[in-house]
């Protein structure tokens, strides 16, 4: 069961090495995932095929989750 989601600046934090965002990620005890949305920004904004192949592998991490227009309305309020 996915505890929360990561947004954009957690997987540019993992893809620059930063050991504190590695550190942070091994400690959560349940699974994390990203969002379609934070999938396309990551891929999009990586630097050549290399930058998108090594993004893929931290991305594969995580468990694709798609909000529902509920989710997104609760998120909002």
């Amino acid at each position: 069961m996915i505890t929360g989601v990561v947004d954009t600046t957690v997987i540019i934090h993992l893809y620059r090495n930063n050991p504190l965002a590695h550190q942070w990620l091994t400690s959560q005890p349940e699974p994390l995932g990203v969002t379609p949305i934070t999938w396309l920004e990551v891929i999009y904004g990586a630097q050549g095929k290399n930058g998108q192949k090594i993004c893929k592998v931290i991305l594969d991490q995580f468990e694709m989750v798609y909000p529902t227009q509920s989710d997104m309305d609760w998120a909002m309020q």
